[in-house]
């Protein structure tokens, strides 16, 4: 979805983040390859690799961005949580919801009573974005500004190639 909206608007930056963890590449640099793969620009594509949390990728994106305008592609159970992060963070962005997990079409009466492990996937979506703006409240609540905001950590997208090789 952040690459069709990027070809929409020539001239547009395409900003990816998303922490490594435990992995050798981050979220970010993997969707860089894919971008590239896709032949979005090279030096229109921007990475914040080491925000831990939306949060953080909201004001490193804030310290990028500054008042231009930001379109927020996430997924639609996370995007109330990811806006408020973004509004915390002087931004106002234009929210493009992706990977709905939700359906109001349903073949037969009888399945929605039938186990499914998408219902799970489901739950577990539900209670992990809950239990985030749980977070937010308290967070929010216990050290309102005596957190110390995210500085800009915007990397280049280098060598990618050279990426894989080292990974393997």
């Amino acid at each position: 979805e952040g690459i069709r909206i990027y070809r929409m608007y020539p001239g547009s930056k395409l900003i990816l983040s998303g922490y490594g963890g435990g992995s050798d590449i981050s979220h970010a640099r993997m969707m860089a390859k894919v971008a590239l793969a896709l032949d979005v620009n090279k030096a229109d594509i921007l990475l914040l690799e080491t925000a831990k949390d939306t949060w953080e990728e909201a004001f490193q994106a804030a310290s990028v961005v500054g008042d231009k305008n930001l379109v927020l592609v996430t997924s639609a159970s996370h995007m109330s949580r990811a806006l408020y992060e973004f509004h915390q963070a002087g931004l106002n962005p234009i929210p493009a919801p992706t990977n709905f997990l939700a359906s109001n079409k349903i073949e037969q009466p009888w399945v929605r009573y039938a186990p499914s492990s998408k219902y799970l996937e489901q739950s577990e979506r539900y209670w992990h974005e809950r239990m985030g703006q749980i977070w937010q409240r308290l967070r929010d609540a216990l050290v309102q500004d005596h957190v110390e905001k995210p500085q800009s950590a915007v990397s280049d997208v280098h060598d990618l190639e050279q990426d894989s090789k080292t990974a393997q």
